[in-house]
């Protein structure tokens, strides 16, 4: 028989598997074990370089189809096809001085679908890195991969390769190819994340607005269930305010500014480029002098959805671009001071909301009298902002014509974004995990009445009070000692007061009744009920309008769904 000593571990084992509740399928240590069978998928995610490809690729792993160098190589080899296509056009009704000599000649349908499909496969990166690593230029050796490929596989076009990235530069490649490519990753994921986590915020806030926090009701019945905080400033208890006010007020901030990276209709497009090596389109007049080739650039850049700009040097500018990252970096200073607002509510000892505890659930790794609020902590999305206000900053400054340097920074962006994405997703999480705790709300309001005086001092200079309004409030709501006075050291104070004044019993029932914080917010409790209304009709038309920009999406969709 074993001791007790040595049934130790046995105990303690049962106990912590206990411990992980109900929910928890496996029941001994074996079955454990057994279950902790890591998968390719499992082993893919673990092995990752980055958390962002592994701790947390649920968040993030829809960026592969966005941000990956495979999206980006089949946007590249769909570029390439759609200039010779678009080229191929002009040549077709082009009638001027060259006519006897065009790149190319008029393509059949069937030849424009053909191209559009060429390079569609991952095979087909491998081979221009193959290139890449003679030529040492990336650009040039998709350029190359793509002649190869219509040599091979289209041998009616062999004649007209050259027609392939004729009069251009890598970036009329490689700087539509960024343009397009952040104009899903922005316009499409990332305003989704914005909008969703607005939704959760204003759901919250709706989910919670019957939390009463007095066990008597108030006089107002209508309202009794409006769920009232305290406002801070300076880390002290202010006035009154409603948690509606507050979210409202948050998400109000964020689609304003998303609605600025719109003109109403549509968003504002990436850049594109056009014009060759340093934007003078001297090769373009060079080859076809009597093309206008600003009207042809114009058709091609807007047709992709993305900004033609006439004049640009070796990349665009992309003061657009860092328009929208400095606008993106708005909407983020909303979200972290909301989150840094929240977990002041949560901290304890205040606590005035909470976070139950579930079955299982570990609140720290050490102290069990903790439930540790970390995913709403809003680092990932500081390090957002931190990294596209360097992209804002990076893209607008270069010597001369330009650099390489810049299109660099691009080939990262996917990281750079991958921490909003996660941000959200854990504030989101975090935020539904929460509940008012209306008995600590109480508390604070019972303790602190001066946050209703401070409105109660303009009732008394509004009747013509014979003093001074403010220090006759401050007498009353702060102790001798300089502590604040309890509503039970208060009121004594103030009944002696009003007393002593000599109003009206009117006045007396007026001044009495602005006690009742739920009086003091009914105005500005009602006003965010209908701005939440309204805010809610923005979210769905920023939706409609992400439908409506494009071109773009439809051109990510054709490519999603053209056979591979």
């Amino acid at each position: 028989m074993k001791t007790q000593t040595e049934n130790r571990g046995d105990t303690i084992i049962d106990a912590m598997i206990a411990g992980y509740g109900p929910k928890f399928k496996h029941k001994d240590l074996d079955g454990l074990f057994a279950a902790a069978v890591a998968t390719p998928e499992d082993t893919e995610r673990l092995t990752a370089a980055f958390p962002a490809q592994g701790r947390y690729h649920r968040n993030t792993k829809f960026l592969k189809h966005v941000t990956s160098s495979y999206a980006l190589g089949r946007i590249r080899y769909r570029l390439f096809a759609e200039k010779l296509i678009w080229l191929a056009k002009i040549m077709k009704r082009y009638n001027g001085v060259h006519k006897n000599r065009k790149i190319i000649r008029g393509l059949t349908r069937i030849e424009e679908r053909e191209l559009l499909l060429l390079g569609d496969h991952i095979d087909f990166d491998v081979l221009a890195e193959m290139l890449e690593d003679v030529t040492e230029h990336d650009t040039a050796a998709y350029a190359d991969a793509f002649k190869f490929l219509i040599y091979r596989n289209l041998p009616q076009l062999r004649d007209y390769i050259e027609a392939v990235h004729f009069m251009d530069t890598s970036e009329d490649n490689w700087g539509n190819t960024v343009g397009l490519m952040l104009s899903e990753l922005v316009f499409g994921h990332s305003v989704s994340a914005y909008l969703r986590l607005c939704e959760s915020l204003l759901n919250h806030a709706s989910e919670h607005e019957h939390v009463g926090i007095w066990q008597t009701p108030p006089a107002q019945q209508n309202e009794q269930g409006m769920l009232i905080l305290p406002a801070f400033t300076h880390w002290q208890t202010a006035t009154p305010t409603t948690y509606i006010k507050k979210v409202t007020q948050t998400v109000s901030e964020i689609v304003k500014h998303l609605y600025r990276l719109t003109d109403g209709e549509r968003f504002l497009p990436f850049s594109g480029k056009f014009g060759g090596i340093t934007g003078n389109y001297d090769a373009h007049f060079a080859a076809y002098r009597d093309i206008d080739w600003f009207r042809e650039g114009r058709r091609f850049i807007e047709g992709l959805g993305l900004e033609y700009d006439p004049l640009q040097n070796q990349c665009a500018s992309f003061a657009t671009e860092a328009m929208h990252f400095r606008t993106l970096q708005t909407v983020n200073s909303q979200i972290i001071k909301f989150a840094k607002d929240f977990r002041f509510y949560v901290s304890c000892p205040g606590q005035l909301f909470i976070k139950p505890l579930k079955a299982g659930q570990k609140g720290s790794s050490s102290s069990p009298a903790k439930t540790n609020l970390w995913q709403i902590e809003g680092r990932f999305l500081r390090k957002h902002s931190c990294l596209l206000g360097f992209l804002a900053d990076e893209l607008t400054d270069y010597a001369g014509e330009g650099d390489m340097g810049r299109s660099g920074l691009m080939r990262d962006v996917g990281n750079d974004f991958s921490n909003l994405f996660i941000a959200v997703s854990r504030i989101s999480r975090e935020l539904s995990a929460c509940v008012p705790n209306a008995a600590n709300i109480r508390v604070v309001f019972e303790k602190y009445p001066g946050m209703c005086m401070s409105a109660m001092q303009y009732v008394l200079k509004r009747e013509g009070y014979l003093g001074d309004a403010y220090r006759a409030i401050q007498g009353m709501v702060i102790n001798p000692d300089g502590s604040y006075a309890t509503r039970n050291e208060f009121m004594p104070r103030f009944q002696q007061f009003i007393n002593k004044a000599g109003f009206s019993p009117r006045v007396r029932r007026e001044l009495m009744s602005h006690m009742d914080p739920i009086k003091l917010v009914q105005p500005i409790h009602r006003q965010a009920k209908r701005e939440m209304a309204r805010l809610r009709s923005g979210i769905n038309a920023l939706k409609q309008i992400q439908l409506g920009t494009q071109s773009l999406r439809a051109y990510f969709e054709k490519m999603a769904n053209s056979p591979k």
